[in-house]
């Protein structure tokens, strides 16, 4: 018996920096979210970015 699975995987870009415009207490929700999780501010904005993408 033969099993073959194929899974899509994406590989992941460039990090490039960016500059962006937020309500500090936006800013804030989002620094507490993140580290709540063990993720960095970046990370987290990235994946949620990700998601809602």
């Amino acid at each position: 018996m033969v099993a073959v699975a194929l899974l899509q995987v994406t590989a992941p870009g460039r990090s490039v920096r960016v500059n962006i415009t937020m309500d500090e207490g936006l800013l804030a929700r989002l620094d507490i979210a993140a580290a709540r999780r063990g993720a960095s501010r970046s990370g987290l904005l990235a994946k949620l970015v990700a998601r809602g993408l």
